[in-house]
């Protein structure tokens, strides 16, 4: 996968204080834009299940199993 330069602002202090003790923004960032894109992503699937669950809901069970039954025997 190809990697982009990007770049960001933070405070000063923070930064200081993140070198100090070792941390590694680059990765540390890169894991938050992760999980963050992975919550997104999930939120999203959540509200497309719930508005496929309203059109679920409206289907009769009964006339979905004729029509495969159906569908079935025509072949």
């Amino acid at each position: 996968m190809a990697r982009v330069p990007v770049t960001l602002s933070m405070d000063e202090e923070l930064v200081r204080e993140a070198e100090r003790l070792g941390v590694d923004i680059a990765r540390v960032a890169e894991e938050a834009v992760r999980r963050e894109v992975r919550r997104r992503r999930l939120a999203l699937l959540k509200r497309e299940l719930e508005a496929l669950k309203g059109e679920l809901d409206r289907l009769d069970v009964e006339e979905v199993v004729r029509v495969i039954r159906e569908d079935r025997e025509s072949r």
